[in-house]
């Protein structure tokens, strides 16, 4: 009897010393751009998903919060240099030969679902667009640098454009242009804190085009990009991925607004895509039918 005790005795701090010895992946990651900005903490929850979903196959892990806010183009410098592990963004071309994509969707192309701010008085001339060649007619304005500018331009749609971003909203309420293209999660909250008071978001159209937004890890590290879409796979598979992206309060709120159903749809191209986008995996984006009578 003494001698079972003395053995499970020794094979209980064996596997002590085991567990203390197992490997930890630290995965260092920055905060919000600016504050506590909800709409960047589904990234975060995502993140955390994909290491849980990967966890009995790759080890334990702990995020680490840097502390310092950085915008994009010093977090993938940051990333290069070792400082963090992880980035979230929207994806192009330069950005994927600058890291290394796991190129899994992480909103579904969400980002590429556009609707128009516009001056209340020309809500009329959008009841009016039945084709892409009407919506050709109009003139739409963006900020100078961005891509959705080239994009747009590329499906033959008329863009003006602007460097001050808070300019774009005079633009538009004083009539200069017809329609101010924003991501179904920008264009209400963009609405609620600006002084215009004659600007509404159109409800009749919807452009849509495939704006994925990727983890980026550094070149080289294959072993957590690897982690990463194991998870993001898994959770595709089990439906928490799902789960989370329509739950998440700011999308549920958003969802509620686009009243998919009452709008016309169009489906653009996406020039800035490389080719190892994965458009042919259906199960990686959004579909309008998924929207319709959501509530």
């Amino acid at each position: 009897m003494g001698v079972k005790v003395v053995r499970l005795f020794l094979f209980l701090v064996l596997f002590s010393f085991g567990l203390q010895a197992a490997p930890v992946t630290v995965i260092r990651h920055v905060p919000p751009e600016e504050g506590v900005d909800i709409r960047k903490l589904y990234f975060k929850d995502l993140l955390v998903l994909a290491l849980e979903k990967s966890k009995k196959k790759y080890g334990e892990y702990l995020l680490d919060q840097v502390s310092t806010p950085m915008y994009q183009a010093r977090a993938f410098k940051s990333l290069e240099q070792n400082q963090i592990d992880v980035v979230w963004s929207m994806t192009s071309n330069q950005r994927e030969e600058q890291a290394q994509a796991v190129y899994i969707p992480l909103m579904k192309g969400l980002l590429g679902y556009r609707v128009f701010i516009i001056h209340r008085d020309k809500r009329d001339l959008f009841n009016n667009v039945g084709s892409l060649q009407d919506l050709a007619d109009l003139s739409a304005i963006q900020g100078h640098d961005w891509p959705d500018t080239k994009i747009l331009r590329h499906n033959g749609l008329k863009v003006i454009t602007d460097f001050k971003y808070l300019a774009i909203f005079d633009h538009i309420d004083r009539g200069r242009y017809d329609y101010f293209p924003r991501g179904v999660l920008e264009a209400w909250e963009e609405l609620a804190s600006t002084k215009h008071n004659h600007l509404m978001v159109d409800p009749n159209i919807l452009l849509v085009y495939p704006a994925p937004v990727y983890f980026f890890v550094r070149k080289g590290d294959d072993a957590l990009a690897e982690r990463l879409a194991f998870g993001l796979k898994q959770a595709h598979e089990d439906g928490s991925f799902d789960h989370l992206l329509f739950s998440h309060p700011v999308h549920k709120e958003a969802f509620k607004k686009l009243a998919v159903s009452h709008r016309q749809v169009f489906y653009l191209s996406n020039p800035l895509l490389s080719d190892k986008t994965p458009l042919n995996e259906a199960s990686y984006w959004l579909s309008v039918e998924q929207l319709t009578g959501m509530k």
